[in-house]
């Protein structure tokens, strides 16, 4: 591994063309080909709020990323998304001498939609992706969102795994009302007609066994008997998805 000897050495430090390689070359390919080792093809590995580590399009390196109308944690879970490379090249003037093309800028920019990007990449931070290596387990809970059009105050707390293949839910869901609840899972659930005695407890109704079920990406839940602050109701499915087919 080459590296700088010294560099804040008394009197200043030579800086010559093999140190600038040092700096601009040798140290991003160690860095680059550790993360290519352990990145699977067509991913965006998250490094950080502004730096992602880019293993798709052609590209293999570490640049900066711009989100928008999308976290990451919604594109860890699969949310649609648009990603897209841009280039810009920049010339330094020193001395009143302009030396053209001396740097170059690559940013990935991911974009909401609702369209689905053909070759859209797969998403990942380092913790998700040693899981993904290591265990194959991936965790999708902090992408769902529960919505209903009679009940108020949803909570939810649990988890959304898919490990060696297979899916498991366990969610408790909190709340103040009676009536459905939805809830759009990411297409690595898919499973159709597939239901779950869940558990419901509330002060006001006692203990029940309403039916939830998944239809393709949707979990549905109907809760007929009014739940107070203090009720819950536990949802747990595990099972073997169906793999979406694109028409």
């Amino acid at each position: 591994m080459n590296r700088l000897l010294d560099p804040n050495r008394d009197g200043g430090y030579p800086l010559t063309g093999e140190a600038l390689s040092v700096l601009g070359t040798d140290i991003p390919a160690y860095i680059n080909a550790i993360l290519e080792q352990i990145t699977p093809d067509n991913s965006v590995v998250f490094l950080s709020d502004s730096y992602a580590y880019v293993k798709w399009s052609g590209y293999k390196e570490i640049m900066s990323c711009t989100l928008t109308g999308r976290t990451q944690a919604q594109l860890m879970a699969g949310a649609k998304s648009l990603s897209a490379v841009t280039e810009t090249n920049y010339s330094d003037t020193v001395n009143g001498t302009t030396y053209a093309n001396t740097r170059c800028s690559r940013v990935i920019a991911i974009t909401s939609s609702d369209l689905t990007q053909l070759n859209a990449p797969t998403f990942y931070n380092l913790e998700s992706l040693l899981n993904k290596k290591l265990l194959d387990k991936a965790d999708y809970f902090a992408s769902l969102t529960a919505t209903s059009p009679s009940i108020s105050n949803i909570t939810m707390t649990g988890q959304a795994i898919i490990k060696g293949g297979v899916a498991d839910i366990s969610i408790v869901f909190q709340f103040e009302g009676s009536g459905p609840i939805t809830v759009d899972l990411p297409n690595e659930f898919n499973c159709y007609a597939i239901v779950s005695t869940s558990f419901q407890y509330s002060a006001l109704s006692g203990v029940e066994y309403p039916i939830a079920r998944i239809d393709g990406t949707t979990l549905l839940l109907d809760v007929v008997d009014a739940i107070g602050a203090d009720g819950y109701v536990a949802v747990h499915f595990h099972y073997t998805p169906i793999p979406v087919i694109p028409l």
